[in-house]
Order: C-alpha cells, then structure tokens, then sequence
C-alpha cells in the first residue's frame, strides 16, 4: 500500500504499522503522564530512528501543550502526521490511547483491592521521582535546542517565560501556564511577520 512522500520519506504499510508499534509501546511505559511521553517521543523518533528532527519536534511539543486535549495524545498525533501523513496521524492516536485505557479498565475492577497495600504506595512515590527526573531531561533538550538555534528573540521568551511561571508558582502558589503560552504565542508570530516584512523589504530594496 504506497501512500505519497512526507517530506523525503515513502509512506507505506509498514511505516505506519511501525508508527503504531512505537506510538503503544510509549504509551505504555509513559508513567507520569505527557512531559514524560513528550521525553519517550524525541528520544525514540529523533535520537534512535532518526525520523524527525529536534527542530521539528521542539515545534510539536509546542503545539502539543498549547493545544486542547492529552499531550501525551496531542504529540503523539503529530508525530504521526510529520511522518506519514494523516494515516501517520490515525494510526499513532489508536495506538497511544490502548495501553491507559487497558489499565484504566484494569484499575476500575481491581483499586478497591489494592488501593490499601502499603507495597502500591512506596511504588508510586518511587515513580513520582523518576518522573521528575526525565521531566528534568526534556526541559534541559528543550533549552539545548532553542540555545543552539541561536534565535536571541526565542531564547529570551524562554528565559523570561521560565522566571515569571517560577516566580509566581513560588511566591503566590500561582500558575499562569496558559497565560503565558497564549501571549507567547501572541508575540512570537508578532515576531514572526516583522521578521517576514523586513526581510521583503530588504529584498525589494535589493532588486531596485
């Protein structure tokens, strides 16, 4: 089953069933919900396989966060649509939406049995510390990657979003996440399109 070319890479089957493979076993090992399924995605599709770069998936996990829904579910998807397309996309979803909703399932019939069992605490407070310790990591590959593209604007709005979200978090016990995503947002495709129209002006300049 030949699908089109994403980007420079032929879309078959067996791309999209691979997609679906890893888009499971991710899901099923992410605990600690999507910061961590964010770490699994870039270290699977960017440093093992090599299907995407960091740019693009610095640009995913943007998008992932500041859109409605998972984002776990969100970067998922579109990964899958980077790869291979809308197929790409579907595949991913189904395929990162089986194993929480196998164990879901699992816990409804069973946490009054073990909700109890002094074992089942101790081993969710050792998840919680590994969980902050790959949450840990992606924020180091995020700054590792806004850092080495060498764009002044993005490394600032990162530096000043990172103070004002810690700041606040730890003197008002304030959390202006959303905020400060949509006024990022706001400003970096204000950025954006001067950018764009200086650059049209320097080219019109050029061939007059």
């Amino acid at each position: 089953m030949e699908k089109e070319n994403v980007g420079n890479r032929k879309v078959n089957f067996k791309t999209v069933l691979r997609l679906f493979c890893f888009a499971f076993y991710i899901s099923a090992v992410s605990f600690g919900g999507g910061f961590v399924s964010i770490s699994l995605t870039r270290e699977t599709f960017v440093k093992k396989l090599k299907w995407v770069t960091d740019k693009d998936m610095t640009d995913i996990n943007s998008l992932a966060q500041a859109s409605p829904g998972a984002i776990a579910i969100n970067t998922t998807m579109l990964t899958g649509y980077k790869i291979a397309g809308i197929l790409g996309a579907i595949f991913s979803v189904i395929g990162s939406i089986i194993p929480p909703m196998l164990v879901i399932t699992a816990l409804y019939y069973f946490y009054d049995a073990i909700k109890e069992f002094v074992f089942i605490a101790m081993v969710m407070r050792a998840m919680q510390a590994g969980v902050w310790a790959v949450v840990l990591s992606l924020i180091v590959d995020s700054w590792r990657a806004v850092i080495k593209s060498k764009d002044a604007f993005a490394i600032v709005l990162l530096a000043v979003s990172f103070l004002v979200n810690a700041l606040c978090l730890f003197f008002f016990s304030l959390s202006v996440v959303i905020y400060t995503i949509i006024l990022s947002g706001a400003l970096g495709a204000t950025y954006s399109l001067i950018k764009k129209e200086v650059k049209d002006k320097e080219g019109s300049n050029d061939i007059s």
